[in-house]
């Protein structure tokens, strides 16, 4: 990572988050959030995209949202050049595209007073995306050749006058809702448009609650009364909006329209992520906690090498044991004469992408019980390597000592909690389904969102944490069949299909 880090600079990235949707982020947007030390978002920008930031970035909220303004634009600028001076590289990240009404020149007019390197990444914007998740093409051979942007709001917060409005088949207003009756008046009083005008108001576009009312420019204030539409929300106006369309314009996959929450590190959940997207769903992802490597015993050599058993109880456990392997610069042919265990199928998986097999995991339940009651047959004089998490269940350590095995436990990490992301996707719906890994991540759950989504559909990967669960008070709790990503998957289907 470092090694990367060198083709770019420290300085400021002004970066285009897209119009919602994570997986319209642009590759080169992406490769420059995973090295940012400091991350300056708006308030509509999607949290799996600045998960994709390095877990000990630095994270800020600076706005906008309607009547709530956190930050000032001075204030904003000031935050950028308090970063920047500390030679670190800062990510200005923004929603849709920073040239499409973004104040980017604004802020580049100040980078450049004060002489900071800068970059403009752009992004794919909700004045193009939005109309097209909803079937509604821009232009069209037979209805419209020319298409113009316009944003629904002034500096000083008033309608645009009569000459503001551009000529053009297409019309896509940003922002439409604060102004919306003068708007839709002084549009009818332009020479291409008419009252029976076409007209369409998006919301949450490219996501899975977005929400489209079609209407006309006369009907338009009084349909709204029976479909409300949420803010931010763009408007197009022109004759591509009454295109006739014999068939819906997506796909329905089996998870579309569902929106599903995961709270893990980017890296611990990224093929779960992939397989969610794929299926249709939008994936939140909102790292609640993370995992900090611990220093590691001065024995942790002798110990390994005299150890009969290693036995891992999680993935993290994994991948830190051989972090260190490299680290202490011990062969990995060493290992050859040991056994290995798991509690659980993901932590066997980690392993076998490692080129390890394991010779002993739990039947049925992933838990430090179940694997000690089949475990013991392998136990008497036994010396056994453990690795595992700081303040982690002590059931195997007492067991195998119990049994007459010598344990040597080595605590790999430890897990902390991480601040809360503070945007537009900061609260749930009653339609989403939240996944929690263990009883670490609900207690950060409960730290940050205390009550809230009791009534939702929760996903528990093992019986702890469907224990845990419960007991917090959560109603609607189902198990995964198996603690893989192929058993959460195929759960969360039957589950969206009842």
């Amino acid at each position: 990572m470092g090694f990367e880090k060198n083709y770019l600079r420290s300085g400021v990235y002004i970066v285009g988050a897209g119009p919602g949707h994570a997986d319209l982020l642009t590759l080169q947007a992406k490769r420059i959030l995973e090295h940012a030390d400091v991350v300056l978002y708006d308030y509509l920008v999607h949290p799996s995209i600045i998960a994709l930031a390095p877990i000990q970035s630095h994270l800020i909220c600076v706005g906008k949202q309607k009547g709530k303004h956190s930050k000032t634009q001075d204030e904003i600028n000031q935050l950028i050049l308090d970063c920047a001076k500390k030679n670190t590289l800062v990510v200005r990240l923004k929603g849709g595209d920073p040239v499409i009404f973004g104040r980017l020149g604004e802020e580049i007019a100040f980078l450049e007073q004060h002489g900071l390197f800068y970059q403009v990444v752009p992004g794919v914007s909700s004045a193009t995306a939005g109309p097209t998740y909803v079937g509604i093409p821009l232009t069209h051979r037979m209805y419209s050749k020319s298409v113009a942007f316009v944003t629904g709001t002034t500096k000083k917060s008033e309608p645009l006058s009569q000459k503001e409005l551009p000529t053009a088949d297409t019309l896509v207003v940003m922002m439409a809702l604060s102004q919306l009756s003068p708007l839709l008046e002084r549009l009818i009083k332009l020479g291409n448009f008419h009252k029976k005008t076409p007209v369409a108001l998006i919301s949450y576009a490219t996501l899975a609650n977005q929400d489209c009312l079609k209407s006309t420019l006369d009907s338009l204030k009084h349909d709204l009364k029976n479909h409300p539409m949420s803010s931010p929300c763009l408007m197009v106006v022109g004759d591509v909006v009454g295109i006739k369309r014999e068939q819906d314009h997506f796909v329905k996959w089996p998870l579309s329209g569902r929106r599903i929450w995961l709270f893990q590190e980017k890296e611990r959940v990224e093929s779960l992520e992939k397989s969610l997207l794929f299926l249709g769903a939008d994936v939140i992802h909102q790292p609640l906690i993370y995992q900090e490597k611990i220093p590691i015993k001065a024995s942790f050599s002798d110990d390994l090498h005299q150890s009969d058993w290693l036995v891992f109880t999680s993935p993290v456990a994994v991948d830190l044991f051989f972090e260190e392997l490299l680290d202490q610069q011990i062969d990995i042919r060493s290992l050859q004469d040991k056994k290995i265990a798991v509690v659980g199928l993901k932590t066997a998986e980690v392993l076998k992408e490692r080129g390890f097999f394991v010779d002993f995991m739990p039947r049925e339940t992933a838990n430090q019980e179940a694997m000690l009651a089949d475990f013991c047959k392998y136990l008497k004089g036994l010396r056994v390597f453990l690795a595992q998490a700081k303040g982690a269940r002590s059931v195997f350590e007492k067991g195998l000592e119990e049994r007459g095995a010598l344990c040597f436990k080595h605590v790999m990490y430890e897990t902390k909690a991480k601040p809360k992301y503070q945007g537009r996707f900061a609260s749930f719906s009653k339609k989403d389904i939240l996944i929690f890994s263990s009883p670490s991540m609900l207690e950060a759950f409960l730290v940050h969102f205390k009550d809230e989504a009791k009534e939702n559909l929760v996903l528990a990967i093992g019986p702890i944490t469907a224990q845990a669960l419960k007991k917090a008070g959560f109603i609607h709790v189902i198990e995964s069949e198996t603690a893989s990503y192929e058993g959460i998957v195929s759960t969360l289907m039957e589950s969206s299909l009842k």
